[in-house]
C-alpha cells in the first residue's frame, strides 16, 4: 500500500492529458500603407520578418486594401508553408473605406524570412502587419467561430466573444477617415491585450491576449472614427521554437514622417532598447524626440563621418540628394505603448523612419560605434558597395540606413560580417518614392565577425531606367548585446 501510494502521482501524471503550453510571442514586422504619398496601386506587397523563423511557429497576419467595387481577394506565401485566410470584413457599409482581413500558417519551417501578399487585382492602401508566435496548436488552430464588426466611434468591439480557456486572441483593426492627417486618432489596446502593431499615420493596430475564457476584442480610439475589426482564436499546444537569448529585434515598426512639427508617432516597445532610424529629405531632420513614458531620446553621435547642423547629426552626400540619415536610440525604455512627440526643422518632403524593438541588448554604455559612408553611383546594372565598418565584437546588433538619390534599393547582401536583413518592403509594380520606404535601403545585421561591408543591389523606378542610384549615403550604427550565460553545476556562467 506504501508503495501504491508512492506511485500515484506518477500514475495521475501519466493518464492525465499535458496542459498546453501557453502562447509566446516570437518576432512582428508592421510596414506601411500604399496611400502614404499618393495613391499607389499594387498587385504584390512583400515584407520582411526581423529574424528568420523557428521551426513549427505561427504566423498571424492583418491585410487591408481600399475598398472597391469588387474587391479583390487576398493570398499569402512564404515560400513554401500553406496559408489560410478565412476571416474578411468590408466596412464601406459603415461609411469606410477599407477592405480587411486576417491569415495565418502554423507549423511552419524553419528559416522563413520574407511573406509576400497577393491581390487577385490590383489596387491601392494596401497594408500589412505579421507576427510570428510559439505554442499554436499544429493542426486545425482557430477555436471555434471569428469576428468581425465595423461603426464609427472611438469605441472598436468586435462582433461577439470568441475562444475559450488558453487561447490566443488575435485581433486587427484598422481606420479610414483619419488616415495621413496631422492629428490623427491613436489606439489603446483592449483590458489585458497587448499591442505589438500600431500605425497612427494609416490607422491600423493587431492585438493579442492568451485569454482564461471567451473574450470579445474590444479597444479604443482618442477620436472618433470609421473603423474596422476582425478577430480570430488560435488554440494553445506545445509546439514551435522559442527565440535565442542573444540581442535581436524583435518588431520592426515602419512609419511615414509627416509634415508637421512636432509629429506624433505610436510605438509598441517591450525591449531594452528602443532605435529611431530615420532618413528625411535634405535639410528635414530631426532636432528632439520625447515621449509620453518620460524616457530619453539620443541622438547618434557626429563622429565618423556624421555632420552636426544646429544640433541635428546627419549622414548626407556633398548635395544632399541622397535625403538626411540619421539615428535616435532610448536605452532604457518603459514597457508597453509610447507616443513619441518628434521635433522637426527644415524643409519638409517624403520622409520615413523605422522604429527597432530590440531584445537582449547590454544594459550599460549599449552604444558601440557609428561609420557615414558617402558615393555616387554612375553605374548602370550591378550593385553597390557600402563602407567597411569595424566593431568591438560578434555579439552586437548593427543597423543601416541608406538613402539614394534615384531608382531604388531593392536588396541587400553582407559582403562580409553576417547575413543581411531587408527591413523595407517591396512591392510590383515598384513606384517611385512613397511612404514604404522612399526607395532607400533599411536593414539590419546580427554580425558573424567585427568587420561588416554591405552590398546594396537596385532596380529601377518610374523616371529612373539605368538603375544607377546616383548619389548615396549609407549610415551605419552598432550596438551591443547583453553578455551571454549558461547555467553549469546550478552556477550561472558569463562570457
Amino acid at each position: 500500500m506504501k508503495r501504491l501510494a508512492l506511485l500515484l502521482p506518477v500514475l495521475l501524471a501519466l493518464c492525465l492529458p499535458a496542459h498546453a503550453a501557453t502562447p509566446t510571442f516570437v518576432q512582428a514586422t508592421m510596414n506601411a500603407s500604399t496611400n502614404g504619398v499618393g495613391s499607389q496601386t499594387v498587385t504584390t506587397y512583400q515584407v520582411f520578418l526581423p529574424n528568420p523563423s523557428g521551426a513549427g511557429n505561427a504566423l498571424i497576419c492583418g491585410l487591408r486594401e481600399d475598398h472597391a467595387a469588387s474587391d479583390p481577394t487576398f493570398s499569402l506565401s512564404d515560400g513554401g508553408d500553406s496559408f489560410t485566410v478565412a476571416v474578411t470584413n468590408d466596412n464601406n457599409a459603415a461609411g469606410g473605406s477599407s477592405n480587411i482581413g486576417m491569415a495565418w500558417a502554423v507549423n511552419i519551417a524553419a528559416g522563413r524570412t520574407q511573406i509576400t501578399l497577393t491581390l487577385s487585382a490590383s489596387n491601392t492602401g494596401v497594408q500589412m502587419h505579421c507576427e510570428e508566435w510559439q505554442n499554436i496548436a499544429t493542426s486545425s488552430p482557430v477555436d471555434g467561430a471569428t469576428c468581425a464588426n465595423a461603426n464609427t466611434s472611438t469605441s472598436l468591439t468586435c462582433g461577439s466573444a470568441i475562444g475559450a480557456s488558453g487561447d490566443l486572441v488575435v485581433s486587427f483593426a484598422v481606420t479610414d477617415t483619419g488616415n495621413f492627417i496631422a492629428s490623427p486618432p491613436f489606439w489603446t489596446a483592449g483590458s489585458s491585450y497587448t499591442m505589438h502593431s500600431t500605425d497612427v499615420e494609416a490607422g491600423a493596430s493587431m492585438q493579442e491576449q492568451v485569454v482564461g475564457a471567451a473574450n470579445q476584442p474590444a479597444e479604443t480610439l482618442s477620436l472618433s472614427e470609421s473603423w474596422d475589426m476582425v478577430g480570430v482564436a488560435f488554440k494553445s499546444a506545445s509546439s514551435g521554437t522559442a527565440p535565442g537569448n542573444t540581442i535581436r529585434v524583435q518588431s520592426v515598426q515602419h512609419n511615414e514622417v509627416l509634415a508637421v512639427s512636432p509629429d506624433k508617432v505610436q510605438a509598441a516597445i517591450y525591449g531594452n532598447l528602443a532605435v529611431v532610424s530615420f532618413i528625411g529629405t535634405d535639410p528635414f531632420r530631426i532636432t528632439a524626440i520625447s515621449d509620453n513614458r518620460g524616457d530619453t531620446w539620443t541622438q547618434v553621435p557626429a563622429g565618423t563621418g556624421f555632420g552636426n547642423s544646429g544640433g541635428a547629426h546627419f549622414c548626407k552626400g556633398s548635395t544632399g540628394s541622397s535625403g538626411d540619415g540619421t539615428f535616435w536610440y532610448d536605452s532604457s525604455p518603459a514597457s508597453g505603448a509610447h507616443t513619441l512627440s518628434i521635433t522637426l526643422s527644415g524643409a519638409s518632403g517624403n520622409s520615413t523612419l523605422f522604429i527597432y524593438d530590440i531584445v537582449h541588448a547590454a544594459t550599460t554604455n549599449v552604444l558601440d560605434t557609428e561609420l557615414c559612408t558617402v558615393g555616387n553611383d554612375t553605374t548602370t546594372g550591378g550593385s553597390v558597395s557600402g563602407g567597411s565598418f569595424t566593431i568591438a565584437s560578434a555579439n552586437e546588433l548593427v543597423i543601416d540606413n541608406t538613402g539614394v538619390a534615384t531608382c531604388e534599393v531593392t536588396g541587400q547582401t553582407a559582403s562580409s560580417g553576417g547575413t543581411a536583413v531587408s527591413d523595407f518592403t517591396i512591392t510590383s509594380p515598384i513606384f517611385g518614392t512613397g511612404s514604404l520606404d522612399e526607395n532607400n535601403g533599411w536593414l539590419h545585421l546580427l554580425p558573424t565577425g567585427t568587420t561588416v561591408q554591405f552590398s546594396y543591389t537596385k532596380s529601377n523606378t518610374p523616371g529612373c531606367t539605368n538603375q544607377q542610384l546616383g548619389e548615396w549615403a549609407e549610415a551605419l550604427i552598432a550596438f551591443k548585446g547583453a553578455a551571454a550565460s549558461v547555467v553549469s553545476g546550478g552556477k550561472a556562467i558569463v562570457f
